[in-house]
Formats: C-alpha cells, sequence, structure tokens
C-alpha cells in the first residue's frame, strides 16, 4: 500500500490538531476543578466521548459540539483548536447581561415576533425548570463524586 507525503503530513496534522484541543479542554476543566463527568453534563456531551476527546482518541470532534465545551468552559472554539492563545471567550453585548437581563430580552424578542404574554410566561416557567434540573444534576454529580 503506498501513502504519499501529503496524506502521511495531514494525518499528522490532524492528530497534533486532536491533542492539541485534548489538552486545551483538560486544562480548562482541571482550572475549574471539575471532572470529565460534570464538564460532560454542563456540556451534553456523553462522557466517555469528551474523554476520548482529551486524549486525543477522537481526532476531529465535530463543530456542534465543540462549542458545547466550549461554552461550558467559558471559553471560544477557536481557543480549543488552537486559532488563538487566549482562553477568554468572544464577548458580544448580550454576553454580560444578567441572566435575568437576557430572558427579559428574549421575552421582548419573543412580544415582537407575535407571542402573547401567556406564551412568554409559559417559555420562561421552562426555561427556568430546566436550569435548576441542570443545576440538580451537577449538583447530584459532585455529591456523586464525593463519595
Amino acid at each position: 500500500m503506498y501513502i504519499s507525503v501529503e496524506t502521511k503530513s495531514l494525518s499528522w496534522a490532524v492528530l497534533d490538531l486532536a491533542t492539541n484541543i485534548g489538552d486545551r479542554i483538560r486544562l480548562l476543566r482541571e482550572q475549574k476543578g471539575w471532572s470529565t463527568y460534570r464538564l460532560s453534563k454542563a456540556a451534553r456531551v456523553a462522557s466517555g466521548y469528551l474523554s476520548e476527546v482529551e486524549n486525543g482518541l477522537k481526532k476531529n470532534p465535530s463543530a456542534f459540539v465543540l462549542a458545547r465545551i466550549a461554552q461550558a468552559l467559558g471559553t471560544s472554539v477557536d481557543y480549543l483548536v488552537g486559532n488563538t492563545n487566549d482562553p477568554s471567550p468572544i464577548t458580544d453585548e448580550s454576553a454580560s447581561l444578567s441572566p435575568t437581563e437576557r430572558l427579559e430580552r428574549l421575552g421582548a424578542m419573543l412580544r415582537s415576533e407575535g407571542a402573547t404574554e401567556e406564551d412568554v410566561k409559559t417559555i420562561m416557567e421552562l426555561l427556568e425548570s430546566r436550569r435548576r434540573l441542570r443545576e440538580a444534576v451537577a449538583t447530584q454529580a459532585d455529591e456523586d463524586e464525593g463519595k
């Protein structure tokens, strides 16, 4: 079997990139004091898959998965893939808003699109319920880890 030099070089570049991604994810996760399990829950990614990414076994995680991991870690996809060495997230105006202010903006946007006050109230209650559920899962994971 013949393997061209270009193909082999490309394979090594992908491997190096994957290892770099894994190292960066592990570094940020450990800085937060999180287990792989806790990050997997926060990012909504299977813990086994996350472990494979961290260990360089998954060579090309999808942009969708990287975006979830980056968001959970409070960084940017650009940092994870090595486009920047600054782990600070790329911010926009909404990033500086409190969760309550974000929800108020969401409500205004929904109203402007024709949602009724009842619709907005139902959506807000659903979002709050999901937030409480995520917090409970993360708390339970922390307690399970401490046992």
